[in-house]
């Protein structure tokens, strides 16, 4: 197995994701939320629609709100009209969404673009690096095609199969450095954060007496019942446990948090947090900075991976999410419930623009 030149570190220190989990959902405002509300990301705009008195009717592909005769704005798919053409595009890029943010003086992690003809400039640029790198697709979305702590040629070369894109579909891979802290999804509403949470990664917390298989079924009995994670199994990573000397036959002692997965997705386990108390107000900002890079962007979710929820020392922006699910900040696993359908609503009332 060829490793990187420079010997990044093998290990991923999830100490912050630890300290988390040990330190702040114990104290997070309204503690563990039982969720059992399945209305879907759509069925709560147009709800949140149809509370403000607005009626709705479908043309083509979109769902237009209007206010009497006249529409405020609309849903395409999950795309509201708050969001132009030009937006849309460079949020589906995550190439062209981390040219804009770098432009706009937005701390981003480094790396490379590259092509699927260059995996040779990709493995350079590994033997170069100090610390593990990450891989995905610059088209993609809920976590897919991602590979993390990349340190070895050959861990390139597993994640270059997994990201490659079919034919026809941008074909651009994104190479870069793996930043390290808790993710933030803050959902950016005009020029406010109307919700923020963290997405935490897939993890049990140990009781001295059961392995860490054991403990991931019981936590899957409480997903099951959670109207929002019970489609979303945890999927434990061997390659991860593997780098942090353990198995899923290890039994954790008492109180010791063990994450299980790379990725803090709700598809991949992960849990959601409600944070919009919590988050220092200059990660708030750089969210609402972040959205303001891309000309034409209204609405979006901002991923951010910040060292700690209480300063925006050492964060970066991750990248913008026009199609983000509500359902996050509306379902958390602990915290209150966020109504960002009725934000979108409202800031499309008073957007409108009328003869």
């Amino acid at each position: 197995m060829k490793r990187s030149q420079t010997s990044p570190e093998t290990v991923p220190s999830f100490e912050p994701i630890e300290r988390f989990v040990r330190e702040v959902i114990p104290a997070v405002p309204g503690g563990r939320h039982m969720s059992t509300d399945a209305t879907g990301h759509l069925d709560l705009i147009r709800g949140a629609a149809t509370s403000r008195g607005l009626s709705t009717k479908t043309i083509g592909r979109t769902t237009y709100f209007y206010d009497g005769r006249l529409p405020v704005g609309g849903m395409t798919s999950w795309v509201p009209t708050l969001v132009n053409a030009e937006a849309l595009a460079v949020t589906h890029s995550k190439d062209l969404t981390k040219q804009m943010l770098e432009a706009a003086g937005l701390p981003t992690p480094s790396g490379i673009a590259v092509g699927p003809d260059q995996f040779d400039e990709a493995a350079a640029h590994l033997a170069a690096a100090r610390r593990p790198l990450v891989l995905k697709p610059s088209l993609g979305a809920r976590g897919e095609g991602i590979t993390t702590w990349i340190t070895t040629e050959d861990d390139l070369r597993a994640a270059w199969s997994v990201a490659e894109r079919p034919p026809g579909k941008d074909p651009t891979l994104v190479l870069e450095e793996q930043a390290e802290g808790v993710d933030i999804r803050a959902y950016v509403v005009g020029r406010r954060v109307a919700a923020a949470a963290t997405r935490i990664h897939a993890h049990v917390v140990g009781d001295g007496r059961q392995t860490i298989t054991e403990l991931i079924a019981e936590k899957q009995v409480w997903r099951d019942q959670h109207a929002y994670m019970r489609r979303a199994p945890i999927v434990a990573d061997p390659a991860v446990l593997a780098r942090g000397g353990r198995t899923v036959d290890d039994v954790p002692a008492a109180h010791e948090v063990v994450v299980v997965s790379g990725l803090a997705n709700v598809h991949a386990g992960g849990e959601t947090v409600d944070v919009t108390e919590l988050a220092h107000p200059d990660l708030l900002a750089m969210a609402v900075n972040a959205m303001r890079a891309i000309p034409g962007l209204g609405v979006a979710g901002v991923d951010l991976l910040a060292p700690d929820i209480g300063s925006a020392e050492g964060a970066v922006v991750l990248e913008l999410n026009v199609q983000a699910n509500i359902r996050v900040h509306q379902c958390p696993a602990y915290g209150r419930p966020r109504d960002v359908a009725g934000a979108i609503i409202d800031e499309m009332i008073a957007t409108a623009r009328y003869p």
